[in-house]
């Protein structure tokens, strides 16, 4: 019998706000997850939207705060001004020992920030990176890092990622390759020039050199590791051309005999890569999980980011946990 975990949810940030969460956590609840839910945020809306679901009361806690971080605060501001935001909170409810992990859909220049500040970074890191496993060829996946968490890195940052995605891996020695713009040792900036120079001289670490975008998705390399800012390019442009082909492949069913034909086959094809079914990842490096959830993310994504978050807490499972009544939960 798998060990009760307890995971604190931010139910009010992200574009959908508290609806999307309280499905997802219904959801959750009906799957018969092995979790005591801690739900954070404004205590009204929250019961109001659990209403609409099959989802009974005393199988949650709620803690009632009014504030919420918005997708357009500023990082530092938030994380002098943001201490009573349902973000904060569920972090610190996971610092104070209340809950195994949090689970937001929040800003995510401000979830890191604010997790830094609470959770600090394990021993030896000095950036967190935003990781998720992308689909692949072959119905395989690839382990990508940073997506995201840093737009300005240094060379030592991308051998801080290469490390903790390796250690991530389910592979024991997964092979790692640098996100460049060719294969050839002249190619990259300085920035990812200096990078491979640290990471081949890694004994740890099974480095494959450069890999090109075109073979991002071919299966070279197990872990794929970039600087936040390349790899929130090309996670949302991978999302948005899912998007285009998905409609793509609507029109062309509707105006010929043969789209009809293949619709249904080219749909299940593209299911694997549509970000609705995927949009969980994890904001790697820190010394507690901190799952985050695409801002802009429907229940089924929410319900990803749970998951993995009660995946994080179960491989964690020796982590003492306080009762909430002696913490914010009512």
């Amino acid at each position: 019998m798998q060990k009760q975990v307890a995971i604190a949810v931010d139910m009010m940030s992200g574009d959908s706000g508290a609806d999307t969460s309280c499905r997802a956590v219904s959801d959750a609840i009906s799957r018969g997850d092995a979790c005591q839910f801690i739900l954070v945020g404004r205590r009204t809306e929250i019961v109001q939207h659990l209403k609409k679901y099959p989802c009974r009361l005393d199988h949650v806690k709620i803690v009632d705060c009014d504030d919420v971080v918005r997708m357009t605060d500023n990082p530092l501001l938030a994380l002098r001004k943001g201490r009573r935001t349902s973000m904060w909170i569920a972090l610190d409810l996971v610092k104070q020992g209340v809950a195994h992990a949090c689970v937001s859909a929040g800003n995510t220049g401000v979830l890191m920030a604010m997790s830094r500040y609470l959770l600090k970074m394990k021993d030896g890191i000095q950036k967190p990176a935003i990781c998720t496993y992308l689909p692949i060829e072959d119905d395989k996946e690839v382990l990508a890092l940073d997506l995201g968490a840093n737009v300005d890195c240094q060379p030592n940052h991308l051998l801080d990622f290469a490390k903790m995605g390796s250690d991530l891996h389910v592979k024991e020695s997964p092979t790692v390759g640098l996100l460049a713009n060719g294969t050839e040792s002249i190619k990259g900036n300085q920035l990812v020039k200096s990078a491979h120079d640290l990471l081949a001289s890694t004994a740890s670490l099974n480095y494959i050199g450069y890999v090109e975008g075109d073979q991002l998705f071919k299966g070279v390399a197990d872990v794929i590791v970039c600087d936040g800012f390349v790899g929130n390019l090309v996670l949302k442009s991978c999302e948005g051309l899912t998007r285009m082909l998905t409609n793509e492949i609507a029109n062309v069913s509707r105006n010929s005999w043969y789209g009809v034909m293949v619709k249904s086959l080219l749909k299940k094809a593209l299911s694997r890569f549509d970000p609705q079914n995927r949009g969980a990842a994890i904001l790697l490096g820190l010394k507690a999980s901190v799952i985050k959830v695409h801002g802009a993310a429907c229940h089924r994504v929410f319900l990803n980011g749970i998951s993995e978050a009660l995946k994080n807490a179960r491989h964690h499972g020796d982590q003492h946990v306080t009762t909430p009544d002696s913490c914010y939960a009512e």
